[in-house]
C-alpha cells in the first residue's frame, strides 16, 4: 500500500513539474539510490537509533539535492511552491 502511494506521488510530481523522459529516468534513479541507502541504514544492526536516523536523513537530503539540481530553474520554482503548500497543509495553516 505504502509503495503504491509513493509511486502515485512520484508520478503526480513528475507530471506537475512536466519532467521530460530523460528527467523522469534520472528521477527514478535518484529515488532508487536514496531508497537503497535508507534500506541499508535500516538493516544495519550496528547503528544506534540516532546514527540510523542521521543516515536516513542524509540519504533523503542527498536525493532531494540531486533531484533539485537536475531541474530547470522554472521547475525548481514550481517545486518550491508545491513543497511550501504541502508544508502549510501538514502544519494546518
Amino acid at each position: 500500500m505504502r509503495l503504491a502511494m509513493r509511486w502515485n506521488r512520484m508520478k503526480r510530481l513528475a507530471h506537475r513539474l512536466r519532467l521530460d523522459p530523460t528527467q523522469r529516468l534520472a528521477f527514478r534513479h535518484i529515488h532508487a539510490k536514496a531508497m537503497a541507502e535508507i534500506w541499508a541504514a535500516r538493516a544495519d544492526e550496528h547503528l544506534t537509533a540516532d546514527e540510523r536516523g542521521a543516515r536516513i536523513k542524509a540519504a533523503v537530503e542527498a536525493g532531494r539535492t540531486e533531484f533539485r539540481n537536475m531541474l530547470a530553474p522554472e521547475q525548481r520554482e514550481k517545486l518550491d511552491r508545491i513543497e511550501n503548500r504541502r508544508a502549510r497543509t501538514l502544519l494546518g495553516m
